[in-house]
Protein backbone atom coordinates (compact mmCIF):
# COMPACT_ATOMS: atom_id res chain seq x y z
CA UNK A 1 0.00 0.00 0.00
CA UNK A 2 3.09 2.18 -0.02
CA UNK A 3 3.07 2.76 3.72
CA UNK A 4 5.55 2.17 6.31
CA UNK A 5 3.93 -0.13 8.96
CA UNK A 6 5.45 1.08 11.50
CA UNK A 7 3.94 4.53 10.94
CA UNK A 8 0.56 3.09 10.89
CA UNK A 9 -1.24 4.10 14.44
CA UNK A 10 -3.42 1.63 16.32
CA UNK A 11 -6.38 2.99 15.41
CA UNK A 12 -5.68 3.50 12.03
CA UNK A 13 -7.63 1.38 8.99
CA UNK A 14 -5.91 1.04 5.86
CA UNK A 15 -8.75 1.46 2.92
CA UNK A 16 -7.93 0.10 -0.99
CA UNK A 17 -4.82 -1.75 0.05
CA UNK A 18 -4.29 -4.64 -3.02
CA UNK A 19 -5.65 -8.07 -2.72
CA UNK A 20 -2.53 -10.31 -2.30
CA UNK A 21 -3.85 -13.49 -4.01
CA UNK A 22 -1.68 -16.75 -2.23
CA UNK A 23 -3.27 -19.62 -4.25
CA UNK A 24 -1.16 -18.85 -6.93
CA UNK A 25 1.79 -19.82 -4.99
CA UNK A 26 -0.25 -22.60 -3.66
CA UNK A 27 -0.94 -24.19 -7.19
CA UNK A 28 2.11 -23.93 -8.57
CA UNK A 29 4.19 -24.74 -5.93
CA UNK A 30 1.55 -28.32 -5.31
CA UNK A 31 1.70 -28.91 -9.16
CA UNK A 32 5.77 -28.42 -9.93
CA UNK A 33 6.32 -30.54 -7.03
CA UNK A 34 3.81 -33.34 -8.30
CA UNK A 35 5.06 -33.07 -11.92
CA UNK A 36 8.65 -33.08 -10.41
CA UNK A 37 8.17 -36.26 -8.36
CA UNK A 38 6.19 -38.24 -10.64
CA UNK A 39 9.17 -37.67 -13.49
CA UNK A 40 11.74 -38.47 -11.05
CA UNK A 41 9.62 -41.94 -10.35
CA UNK A 42 9.16 -42.45 -13.78
CA UNK A 43 12.99 -41.82 -14.70
CA UNK A 44 13.66 -44.70 -11.60
CA UNK A 45 11.54 -46.81 -12.33
CA UNK A 46 12.97 -46.77 -16.07
CA UNK A 47 16.63 -47.22 -14.97
CA UNK A 48 15.90 -50.12 -12.70
CA UNK A 49 13.65 -52.23 -15.68
CA UNK A 50 16.91 -51.39 -18.03
CA UNK A 51 19.44 -52.87 -14.99
CA UNK A 52 17.00 -55.56 -14.96
CA UNK A 53 18.27 -58.48 -17.39
CA UNK A 54 15.06 -60.21 -17.16
CA UNK A 55 12.11 -60.54 -16.12
CA UNK A 56 9.80 -57.37 -17.95
CA UNK A 57 7.71 -57.35 -21.29
CA UNK A 58 9.15 -54.77 -24.58
CA UNK A 59 5.80 -53.29 -24.16
CA UNK A 60 6.46 -52.23 -20.30
CA UNK A 61 10.27 -51.27 -21.39
CA UNK A 62 8.64 -49.15 -24.48
CA UNK A 63 6.11 -47.56 -22.33
CA UNK A 64 7.79 -46.47 -19.09
CA UNK A 65 10.77 -45.23 -21.22
CA UNK A 66 8.38 -42.81 -23.26
CA UNK A 67 6.57 -41.87 -20.00
CA UNK A 68 9.51 -40.72 -18.69
CA UNK A 69 10.44 -38.56 -21.86
CA UNK A 70 7.40 -36.77 -22.10
CA UNK A 71 7.47 -36.25 -18.63
CA UNK A 72 10.96 -34.76 -18.75
CA UNK A 73 10.03 -32.39 -21.60
CA UNK A 74 6.84 -31.72 -20.04
CA UNK A 75 8.84 -30.49 -16.92
CA UNK A 76 11.60 -28.76 -18.95
CA UNK A 77 9.25 -26.58 -20.98
CA UNK A 78 7.41 -25.45 -18.15
CA UNK A 79 10.42 -24.51 -16.20
CA UNK A 80 11.51 -22.46 -19.11
CA UNK A 81 8.34 -20.91 -19.76
CA UNK A 82 8.17 -20.04 -15.55
CA UNK A 83 11.56 -18.52 -15.76
CA UNK A 84 10.58 -16.92 -18.72
CA UNK A 85 6.75 -15.03 -17.55
CA UNK A 86 8.67 -14.47 -14.20
CA UNK A 87 11.74 -12.08 -16.04
CA UNK A 88 8.90 -10.68 -18.37
CA UNK A 89 6.43 -10.08 -15.46
CA UNK A 90 9.61 -7.91 -13.28
CA UNK A 91 10.51 -6.24 -16.07
CA UNK A 92 6.42 -4.86 -16.85
CA UNK A 93 6.59 -4.22 -13.16
CA UNK A 94 9.66 -2.38 -13.45
CA UNK A 95 8.47 -0.57 -16.79
CA UNK A 96 5.41 0.16 -14.88
CA UNK A 97 6.63 2.14 -12.42
CA UNK A 98 9.45 3.89 -14.17
CA UNK A 99 6.38 5.11 -16.04
CA UNK A 100 4.42 6.25 -13.64
CA UNK A 101 6.88 7.58 -12.04
CA UNK A 102 8.53 9.62 -15.07
CA UNK A 103 4.71 11.01 -15.36
CA UNK A 104 5.08 12.47 -12.30
CA UNK A 105 8.10 14.11 -12.73
CA UNK A 106 6.94 15.69 -15.77
CA UNK A 107 3.29 16.87 -14.42
CA UNK A 108 5.20 18.68 -11.03
CA UNK A 109 7.83 20.04 -13.28
CA UNK A 110 5.74 21.53 -16.03
CA UNK A 111 3.11 23.06 -13.71
CA UNK A 112 6.40 24.38 -11.13
CA UNK A 113 7.63 26.06 -14.79
CA UNK A 114 3.90 27.38 -15.55
CA UNK A 115 3.82 28.97 -11.95
CA UNK A 116 7.09 30.17 -12.15
CA UNK A 117 6.31 32.09 -16.17
CA UNK A 118 3.07 33.60 -14.38
CA UNK A 119 4.83 34.95 -11.51
CA UNK A 120 7.53 36.44 -13.45
CA UNK A 121 4.79 38.13 -15.87
CA UNK A 122 2.85 39.55 -13.20
CA UNK A 123 6.23 40.56 -11.09
CA UNK A 124 6.93 42.73 -14.35
CA UNK A 125 3.20 44.34 -14.59
CA UNK A 126 3.13 44.77 -10.75
CA UNK A 127 6.76 46.72 -10.82
CA UNK A 128 5.42 48.52 -13.84
CA UNK A 129 2.62 49.85 -12.33
CA UNK A 130 4.62 50.84 -8.85
CA UNK A 131 3.67 48.73 -6.22
CA UNK A 132 5.72 48.28 -3.52
CA UNK A 133 7.99 45.07 -3.00
CA UNK A 134 6.36 44.08 -0.21
CA UNK A 135 2.68 44.67 -2.41
CA UNK A 136 4.58 42.46 -4.90
CA UNK A 137 5.18 39.78 -2.52
CA UNK A 138 1.61 39.89 -1.14
CA UNK A 139 0.05 39.93 -4.42
CA UNK A 140 2.42 36.54 -5.61
CA UNK A 141 1.55 35.06 -2.75
CA UNK A 142 -1.76 35.15 -2.66
CA UNK A 143 -1.90 34.25 -6.73
CA UNK A 144 0.40 30.72 -5.40
CA UNK A 145 -2.17 30.23 -2.96
CA UNK A 146 -5.46 30.40 -5.18
CA UNK A 147 -3.54 27.98 -7.52
CA UNK A 148 -3.36 24.56 -7.72
CA UNK A 149 -3.50 21.33 -9.65
CA UNK A 150 -4.70 17.31 -9.77
CA UNK A 151 -8.52 18.42 -9.04
CA UNK A 152 -6.80 20.39 -6.01
CA UNK A 153 -4.69 18.40 -4.13
CA UNK A 154 -1.66 19.78 -5.34
CA UNK A 155 -0.41 22.72 -3.92
CA UNK A 156 3.18 24.88 -4.23
CA UNK A 157 5.30 25.65 -1.69
CA UNK A 158 7.78 28.67 -1.62
CA UNK A 159 11.29 29.31 0.26
CA UNK A 160 13.41 32.10 0.02
CA UNK A 161 17.24 31.42 -0.83
CA UNK A 162 17.95 31.88 3.39
CA UNK A 163 15.68 28.93 4.16
CA UNK A 164 12.95 30.76 4.91
CA UNK A 165 9.86 29.57 4.45
CA UNK A 166 6.94 31.96 2.55
CA UNK A 167 4.31 29.65 1.59
CA UNK A 168 3.48 26.00 2.57
CA UNK A 169 -0.37 25.55 1.96
CA UNK A 170 0.21 22.60 4.88
CA UNK A 171 2.37 23.66 7.32
CA UNK A 172 0.92 26.91 7.59
CA UNK A 173 2.29 27.14 11.36
CA UNK A 174 5.96 27.23 10.26
CA UNK A 175 5.42 29.73 7.67
CA UNK A 176 8.41 32.37 8.29
CA UNK A 177 10.89 29.81 9.90
CA UNK A 178 14.30 29.27 9.10
CA UNK A 179 14.02 25.47 7.72
CA UNK A 180 17.46 24.61 6.63
CA UNK A 181 17.91 22.20 9.26
CA UNK A 182 14.85 20.56 8.61
CA UNK A 183 15.74 16.53 7.72
CA UNK A 184 12.99 13.38 7.27
CA UNK A 185 13.30 9.99 8.63
CA UNK A 186 16.28 9.18 6.21
CA UNK A 187 18.23 11.93 7.26
CA UNK A 188 17.62 14.06 3.70
CA UNK A 189 17.84 17.93 4.44
CA UNK A 190 14.37 18.45 2.20
CA UNK A 191 14.26 22.35 2.46
CA UNK A 192 18.03 22.88 2.04
CA UNK A 193 18.00 20.18 -1.12
CA UNK A 194 15.10 22.19 -2.44
CA UNK A 195 16.91 25.10 -2.46
CA UNK A 196 19.70 23.74 -3.72
CA UNK A 197 17.97 21.62 -6.32
CA UNK A 198 15.94 25.23 -7.48
CA UNK A 199 18.88 27.21 -7.63
CA UNK A 200 20.07 25.70 -10.43
CA UNK A 201 20.04 26.92 -14.58
CA UNK A 202 16.95 24.22 -14.91
CA UNK A 203 15.97 23.37 -11.80
CA UNK A 204 15.75 19.80 -10.03
CA UNK A 205 13.81 17.17 -8.00
CA UNK A 206 14.59 15.55 -4.54
CA UNK A 207 13.12 12.58 -2.97
CA UNK A 208 12.14 12.26 0.60
CA UNK A 209 9.95 11.16 3.50
CA UNK A 210 6.83 13.52 4.58
CA UNK A 211 3.71 13.92 6.24
CA UNK A 212 0.75 13.21 4.19
CA UNK A 213 -2.01 15.46 4.57
CA UNK A 214 -4.91 13.51 3.92
CA UNK A 215 -3.64 10.74 6.11
CA UNK A 216 -1.37 12.49 8.61
CA UNK A 217 1.43 9.37 7.93
CA UNK A 218 5.22 9.29 6.44
CA UNK A 219 5.32 8.83 2.59
CA UNK A 220 7.94 9.28 -0.22
CA UNK A 221 7.39 11.78 -1.78
CA UNK A 222 8.77 13.82 -5.03
CA UNK A 223 9.43 17.26 -5.72
CA UNK A 224 10.19 19.82 -7.98
CA UNK A 225 12.05 23.55 -7.21
CA UNK A 226 12.99 26.19 -9.82
CA UNK A 227 14.24 29.67 -8.52
CA UNK A 228 13.17 33.10 -9.07
CA UNK A 229 16.66 35.03 -9.01
CA UNK A 230 14.11 38.61 -9.07
CA UNK A 231 12.50 37.24 -5.66
CA UNK A 232 15.19 35.36 -4.18
CA UNK A 233 12.24 32.76 -4.10
CA UNK A 234 12.68 28.85 -4.83
CA UNK A 235 8.87 27.23 -5.83
CA UNK A 236 8.13 24.05 -5.84
CA UNK A 237 5.76 21.18 -5.56
CA UNK A 238 5.68 17.82 -4.67
CA UNK A 239 3.69 14.97 -5.38
CA UNK A 240 3.31 11.39 -2.75
CA UNK A 241 4.91 8.11 -4.36
CA UNK A 242 2.16 5.66 -2.51
CA UNK A 243 -0.15 5.30 -5.02
CA UNK A 244 2.98 4.17 -7.49
CA UNK A 245 3.79 1.35 -5.40
CA UNK A 246 -0.13 0.48 -4.55
CA UNK A 247 -0.88 0.10 -8.60
CA UNK A 248 2.60 -1.57 -9.00
CA UNK A 249 1.24 -3.93 -6.32
CA UNK A 250 -1.91 -3.87 -7.42
CA UNK A 251 -0.99 -4.64 -11.79
CA UNK A 252 2.04 -7.45 -10.04
CA UNK A 253 -0.73 -9.40 -8.22
CA UNK A 254 -2.86 -9.50 -11.62
CA UNK A 255 0.28 -10.99 -13.39
CA UNK A 256 0.79 -13.65 -10.68
CA UNK A 257 -3.17 -14.57 -10.77
CA UNK A 258 -2.39 -14.96 -14.90
CA UNK A 259 1.00 -16.64 -14.23
CA UNK A 260 -1.02 -19.12 -11.77
CA UNK A 261 -3.66 -19.58 -15.00
CA UNK A 262 -1.45 -19.70 -17.07
CA UNK A 263 0.85 -22.52 -15.28
CA UNK A 264 -2.01 -24.47 -14.25
CA UNK A 265 -3.21 -24.57 -17.96
CA UNK A 266 0.06 -25.37 -19.61
CA UNK A 267 0.44 -28.59 -16.56
CA UNK A 268 -3.17 -29.46 -17.12
CA UNK A 269 -2.12 -29.39 -21.26
CA UNK A 270 0.86 -31.37 -19.94
CA UNK A 271 -1.29 -34.23 -18.29
CA UNK A 272 -3.43 -34.43 -21.10
CA UNK A 273 -0.97 -34.85 -23.94
CA UNK A 274 0.68 -37.39 -21.13
CA UNK A 275 -2.57 -39.24 -21.32
CA UNK A 276 -2.65 -39.37 -24.98
CA UNK A 277 0.93 -40.62 -25.04
CA UNK A 278 -0.46 -43.22 -23.14
CA UNK A 279 -3.27 -43.90 -25.19
CA UNK A 280 -0.72 -43.83 -28.20
CA UNK A 281 2.02 -45.69 -26.68
CA UNK A 282 -0.37 -48.78 -25.36
CA UNK A 283 -1.82 -49.28 -28.91
CA UNK A 284 1.30 -49.11 -30.29
CA UNK A 285 2.92 -51.93 -27.93
CA UNK A 286 0.04 -53.81 -27.93
CA UNK A 287 0.51 -54.28 -31.89
CA UNK A 288 4.31 -55.08 -31.02
CA UNK A 289 3.19 -57.46 -28.29
CA UNK A 290 0.64 -59.14 -31.02
CA UNK A 291 3.01 -59.53 -33.76
CA UNK A 292 5.59 -61.10 -31.31
CA UNK A 293 3.57 -63.48 -30.13
CA UNK A 294 2.20 -64.57 -33.25
CA UNK A 295 5.86 -64.57 -34.60
CA UNK A 296 6.60 -67.06 -31.81
CA UNK A 297 3.57 -69.29 -32.76
CA UNK A 298 4.18 -69.57 -35.93
CA UNK A 299 7.74 -70.88 -34.75
CA UNK A 300 6.24 -73.24 -32.36
CA UNK A 301 3.22 -74.60 -33.94
CA UNK A 302 4.19 -76.34 -37.17
CA UNK A 303 0.39 -77.29 -38.55
CA UNK A 304 0.01 -73.48 -39.15
CA UNK A 305 3.60 -71.97 -40.01
CA UNK A 306 3.04 -70.74 -43.25
CA UNK A 307 -0.23 -68.35 -42.02
CA UNK A 308 1.45 -67.42 -39.61
CA UNK A 309 4.83 -66.35 -40.83
CA UNK A 310 2.83 -64.20 -43.55
CA UNK A 311 5.61 -61.12 -44.16
CA UNK A 312 2.80 -58.99 -44.99
CA UNK A 313 1.03 -59.24 -41.68
CA UNK A 314 3.68 -57.59 -39.79
CA UNK A 315 4.29 -53.68 -39.32
CA UNK A 316 7.70 -54.34 -37.53
CA UNK A 317 10.32 -54.50 -39.89
CA UNK A 318 12.64 -56.35 -37.65
CA UNK A 319 9.46 -58.62 -37.25
CA UNK A 320 9.13 -58.96 -40.94
CA UNK A 321 12.96 -59.96 -41.63
CA UNK A 322 12.69 -62.48 -38.46
CA UNK A 323 9.65 -63.96 -40.25
CA UNK A 324 11.18 -64.47 -43.59
CA UNK A 325 14.33 -65.81 -42.18
CA UNK A 326 12.41 -68.46 -39.73
CA UNK A 327 10.09 -69.19 -42.67
CA UNK A 328 13.34 -69.90 -45.03
CA UNK A 329 15.14 -71.69 -42.28
CA UNK A 330 12.24 -74.16 -41.85
CA UNK A 331 11.21 -74.43 -45.84
CA UNK A 332 15.46 -75.99 -45.85
CA UNK A 333 14.67 -77.75 -42.96
CA UNK A 334 11.93 -79.27 -44.76
CA UNK A 335 13.87 -79.99 -48.02
CA UNK A 336 16.79 -81.40 -46.01
CA UNK A 337 14.20 -83.36 -44.33
CA UNK A 338 12.49 -85.06 -47.67
CA UNK A 339 15.95 -85.52 -48.68
CA UNK A 340 16.86 -87.58 -46.15
CA UNK A 341 13.30 -89.72 -46.06
CA UNK A 342 14.16 -90.26 -49.59
CA UNK A 343 17.58 -91.67 -48.89
CA UNK A 344 16.13 -93.89 -46.16
CA UNK A 345 13.44 -94.91 -48.97
CA UNK A 346 16.38 -95.91 -50.76
CA UNK A 347 18.42 -97.93 -48.78
CA UNK A 348 15.30 -99.31 -47.40
CA UNK A 349 14.30 -100.84 -50.99
CA UNK A 350 18.45 -101.66 -51.82
CA UNK A 351 18.08 -103.72 -48.53
CA UNK A 352 15.14 -104.79 -49.74
CA UNK A 353 16.63 -105.82 -52.82
CA UNK A 354 20.06 -107.37 -51.54
CA UNK A 355 17.60 -109.70 -49.40
CA UNK A 356 15.51 -110.75 -52.36
CA UNK A 357 18.72 -111.59 -53.99
CA UNK A 358 20.19 -113.82 -51.16
CA UNK A 359 17.18 -115.53 -50.60
CA UNK A 360 17.21 -116.89 -54.49
CA UNK A 361 20.90 -117.50 -54.57
CA UNK A 362 20.74 -119.70 -51.23
CA UNK A 363 17.33 -121.54 -53.15
CA UNK A 364 19.78 -121.78 -56.38
CA UNK A 365 22.65 -123.46 -54.54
Amino acid sequence: HGLDPDDVPPNCDLVNRPERHYWPYVVITGLGVFLVAVTLLSLYQSHMQGRRKSGYSLSAFITANARSGVLLLAVTLISVFAVQYWHQMNTRVAQLHDRLLQEKRNLIRDVVQLAATEIEHHLVHLRADGSSEMEIRHHLKHLLTEFSFSTGDGYFFVYDYDGTEILNRTTETLAGAGGLAVTDADGVRVIADLIKAGRGPEGGFVRYRWQKPDTGLKADKLSYATGIDALNWVIGTGVYLDDIDTQVAQARSKMLVTFGFNVAATLLTGMIVLGAMKIVTRKFTGRIQSELSRLVSGIRQSADRERLLRVDDYCVEEYRTIAVGTRNAFLEIEAATARAEDLAAEAESASQAKSEFLANMSHEI
